[in-house]
This record gives C-alpha cells, structure tokens and sequence, in this order.
C-alpha cells in the first residue's frame, strides 16, 4: 500500500507518489469489474491513467446495506 484516493463524482482522482514502478488497482464494490494495471512514476511527469470498469453484477431490485459498527447500540 502506497497510496490510496476516492475518485469524485466525475471519477477522478489524483495523488503523489514517489517515482517507481507500481501496481495500480481501481475497484468499485463486487458489483464492477477490477482494473489493474503496472505503471511506472517518473520524477516530476504527471501520469494520465484512463482506468475503465463496468457493473458485471445486476442489482436492480436489490438494497444492500453494511451495518458493521454502526449497526452496534
């Protein structure tokens, strides 16, 4: 683990990170797919990465909820 960042309401999301080879992994919940991808930091160049998932579980009709500890009295 180096890094870690919510993406925004338009997907996007942007952190530092040393230079160096890494692996980046972008996930969504089990209801998407996972990207994945190695990359590599250069000292002082940005790096665009386009990473695309899509929803491979269909959930309509369905309500999912995580109580973990706040489900606790």
């Amino acid at each position: 683990y180096v890094a870690m960042a919510y993406a925004g309401p338009d997907g996007a999301a942007a952190f530092d990170v040393e230079p160096g080879s890494y692996q980046l992994v972008v996930s969504r919940g089990s209801e998407y797919s996972l990207f994945s991808q190695p990359i590599t930091v250069a000292a002082g160049e940005p790096l665009a990465i386009e990473a695309r998932i899509a929803r491979v579980v269909d959930t309509a009709g369905f309500i999912s909820s995580d109580y973990h500890v706040h489900g606790i009295n």
